[in-house]
């Protein structure tokens, strides 16, 4: 995750925090949806976004039930290490030759950053 220098900051560092907390098994993925959909971020997702998440996030736990595809503790290291690189990372951006998708969704500060990085790669493409 790459923050372009005008966008938003994680102040104080509450999204690390929040994927920290996030419970990681449900014992269904209707029961995920449930536990997830009630809390912030997720609580402002539309239907559709909301049913993306429980279709493409959660995998099949061995034990029975669901877990998060990716584990609380590596997605807080994504919010953190994000903010360790600091807005100077976004320079690399215009360099990425690869076709990019940034999915995000239509409000709020990760909204705005997903538009900004979008613009910066050379081959961006931004989906609401």
């Amino acid at each position: 995750m790459i923050l372009p220098g005008d966008a938003p900051a994680d102040e104080g560092g509450s999204l690390e925090r929040g994927a920290r907390r996030r419970r990681a098994r449900f014992a269904s993925r209707a029961a995920a949806a449930a536990a997830l959909g009630g809390k912030p971020p997720m609580a402002s997702f539309a239907p559709a976004a909301m049913a993306a998440y429980v279709e493409h996030c959660l995998v099949d736990d061995l034990g029975g039930g669901v877990r998060l595809a990716a584990a609380p503790g590596d997605e807080a290291r994504v919010y953190a290490d994000a903010a360790a690189l600091g807005a100077g990372a976004a320079a690399v951006l215009p360099s990425v030759s690869a076709p990019v998708v940034i999915a995000t969704g239509s409000f709020g500060p990760l909204a705005a950053a997903a538009c900004l990085a979008a613009g910066a790669l050379a081959r961006g493409r931004l989906e609401r």
